[in-house]
């Protein structure tokens, strides 16, 4: 039905969590959601590819971490209507376009021949 990224390394806006006694590095919308997944009647469980497709190697996630160990004081439900800061994705091709764009006004006009 759906899936959220776990992540083996810190960055911005990750919250360090454990399940099945194996550390990642998480979102708080991550979090929500597999707690609103859950009382929707969803199995969630924490999966890896290994090449042959997706194999479950934790389960029961909501079980084992709440928004409350990692700092969150607001419901689940709440957290998820709200935006997502630390989720804002950019695309290499974006990053890349966004390293060409002028910061000035007056450089607007210009291009790369008349610099």
């Amino acid at each position: 039905m759906g899936s959220h990224k776990l992540f083996t390394e810190n960055a911005r806006g990750l919250k360090k969590v454990s399940y099945c006694e194996r550390s990642y590095f998480v979102r708080s919308h991550s979090v929500a959601w597999t707690q609103v997944e859950t009382e929707r009647g969803n199995k969630v469980q924490v999966e890896f590819n290994f090449g042959r497709g997706w194999r479950p190697i934790c389960g029961n996630p909501e079980r084992q971490v709440s928004l409350e160990d990692i700092g969150v004081t607001m419901s689940a439900h709440d957290l998820l209507a709200a935006p997502d800061e630390t989720s804002a994705p950019q695309s290499r091709l974006s990053a890349i376009g966004a390293m060409f764009q002028s910061n000035s006004a007056e450089e607007g006009h210009s291009t790369y021949h008349t610099r």
